[in-house]
């Protein structure tokens, strides 16, 4: 069924446009329909704890710290451990307790998230609710996911935490080692799955297309008008020492 809104736009449940435009059926999505630009863009706009944070703390700056904190072979895991929320947002877990299906959805579309990129250290169990495997987070990762939830509780104050200087560390490590990109997450994330993966999807360029546009077209108006007008002056510049050759 099609559902119309107050504005006219034509909405279908389930499907999602994203950032690049990309229309994905959250629920019968393809491993070939998963973007890690989208999922960057996505992480690195959603803020942890549903927003009520007293920084700019993002679900992107927390997964490329938890990268930094796991063991080597495990960072590569802990940077995509919360990528599903790059399609659906942070949804608290006081939510996902009251309404236990998100947690299976989100685990459904994690899963095929950890396959597309081959996480070397994930793992799955058979199910049986219709899907052959579902991710299971190696304890590692998990582990670090409390610790890292409890350090932030303390970081930002919302509520008690414990502080950890190995996370802390972490931290300092991440921003100093993604100094560029640490005021933009999402770039910071993708720059950091490039070193994990040996990718070049951190391209300023083509992110620049995909995630701004109508900048890209200004940027290549400025271009193309400087051009004419240094053909034109050169042009010029030829006719005048034409005349007086």
């Amino acid at each position: 069924m099609n559902y119309v809104s107050k504005a006219g736009d034509l909405r279908v449940p389930g499907i999602m446009t994203c950032i690049s435009g990309r229309k994905i059926d959250l629920q019968n999505c393809t491993e070939d329909d998963i973007d890690i630009t989208d999922i960057a863009w996505g992480l690195g706009r959603t803020l942890r704890y549903a927003g009520h944070i007293r920084e700019d703390y993002t679900v992107a700056h927390h997964s490329i710290v938890m990268s930094y904190c796991v063991p080597e072979e495990f960072a590569l895991e802990a940077l995509l451990h919360d990528a599903a929320e790059g399609y659906m947002g942070d949804i608290i877990w006081p939510l996902k307790v009251l309404f236990p299906e998100i947690s299976e959805f989100e685990n459904v579309l994690l899963t095929k998230i950890m396959k597309k990129f081959e996480v070397p250290t994930a793992c799955y169990r058979e199910e049986a609710i219709g899907y052959d495997e579902v991710y299971v987070m190696s304890k590692t990762v998990k582990d670090m996911d409390v610790s890292m939830m409890e350090h932030e509780c303390f970081d930002q104050g919302i509520r008690p935490g414990i502080f950890n200087q190995d996370i802390e560390n972490s931290w300092l490590i991440a921003a100093n080692q993604h100094a560029q990109f640490w005021y933009a997450s999402q770039y910071a994330f993708l720059e950091r799955f490039d070193e994990l993966t040996d990718s070049k999807t951190c391209d300023l360029g083509e992110l620049t297309k995909v995630w701004f546009p109508d900048e890209h077209k200004r940027e290549k108006s400025r271009a193309e008008e400087g051009a004419t007008k240094a053909l034109d002056e050169f042009i010029n510049l030829m006719e005048e020492r034409g005349e007086h050759a």
